[in-house]
């Protein structure tokens, strides 16, 4: 290991440790300002350097995409370090310094998760819809330029109305696990739909509109109704 990469070694060490606490170590805490320095030094001279040292530099890239996980979007992070430190962890694999098969997998889960999510959104609308129990009635209806007029929820149980034009179609979501919500009351229109198999468990759905993300093992239409321009 060279001059250069024994300093982005040790800018690593450093970031390292006041951002992922020791094992065996009391009065620890997190320090993020000197942390986030360190981590951003190591990865800058890590990419600008001629020649690459494949186990720090895949150690370097896994700590960005693990710090800036909800802090950029997940395609930027998959594709600006996930991919690239798979790459590098597998070229380290057949060199003399070999990563653990802990780190290695950690990054493996990631990367395999985001590309099926990403293949998922990517899949045609047909085949995203069809997830939903009795979609053949939506042929009339658009997610895209809907609108939420109604939402509510139990333990286990989700009920959301959308309307498109003069239909509104009421959707039931079964053995609810987990609900994203981020929405402002002023920006009701809808512009994305995605609909697909849980990467965990594909016998679950992901039910994602934007502004309301849903978990669960049931999506289906319970009902549609057509109202007139007078109750519109």
């Amino acid at each position: 290991m060279n001059n250069e990469w024994e300093t982005i070694w040790e800018d690593y060490k450093k970031a390292r440790f006041v951002l992922w606490c020791p094992k065996h170590c009391n009065d620890w805490w997190r320090d993020e300002e000197t942390g986030y320095y360190y981590m951003w030094k190591a990865y800058y001279t890590a990419k600008n350097a001629e020649t690459k040292e494949n186990l720090v530099y895949a150690r370097v890239l896994a700590m960005m995409a693990s710090e800036l996980s909800f802090k950029i979007h997940d395609y930027e992070r998959l594709h600006k370090y996930i991919e690239p430190a798979l790459k590098y962890y597998r070229l380290a694999e057949n060199s003399e310094h070999k990563p653990s098969h802990k780190e290695v997998e950690i990054v493996q889960r990631d990367y395999d998760y985001l590309t099926y999510r990403f293949a998922c959104e990517d899949m045609p609308y047909d085949e995203q819809v069809k997830l939903i129990d009795g979609y053949e009635k939506l042929s009339k209806f658009g997610f895209h330029d809907s609108k939420v007029i109604f939402f509510e929820h139990n333990e286990n149980t989700a009920r959301m109305k959308l309307q498109y034009d003069s239909m509104i179609v009421t959707f039931i979501f079964n053995d609810v696990w987990d609900i994203k919500i981020d929405t402002d009351i002023g920006i009701t229109w809808i512009n994305d739909f995605y609909c697909y198999r849980q990467f965990w468990d594909r016998n679950k759905f992901v039910f994602d509109i934007g502004f309301y993300k849903i978990y669960c093992s049931r999506i289906a239409v319970e009902s549609i109704e057509i109202v007139s321009n007078d109750e519109q």
